[in-house]
């Protein structure tokens, strides 16, 4: 069952337009709370979001391992105040490499 905070966040989001799977599986809104949580310490690993019960069914062990063996992610942007176009582009420019990474 879902905490009522969970419900208040999708509710004022929007999420369940933006994720449909929330409504009907409590396992994807469980994964994309413990994704999105604000605190990097709280959140979830990449390790542990591929091995998830929502995920684990499409995911094979080989994408987990794969997935887990990439560098964490270099927050240190945060202190170039940068506006938000400079962000997105260098955002655009993160995941792109991790993209093309065999």
């Amino acid at each position: 069952m879902r905490a009522d905070s969970d419900q208040h966040a999708v509710d004022a989001i929007g999420l369940d337009v933006l994720v449909p799977a929330i409504r009907t599986e409590p396992a994807a809104l469980e994964l994309l709370v413990a994704m999105l949580r604000f605190s990097p310490g709280a959140r979830c690993s990449t390790r542990d979001s591929l091995e998830h019960a929502y995920l684990a069914r499409t995911v094979t062990r080989a994408e987990v391992d794969k997935a887990a063996s990439v560098s964490v992610f270099d927050a240190s942007f945060e202190s170039l105040g940068l506006d938000l176009d400079q962000a997105a582009s260098l955002l655009f420019e993160e995941v792109a490499l991790v993209a093309i990474q065999p």
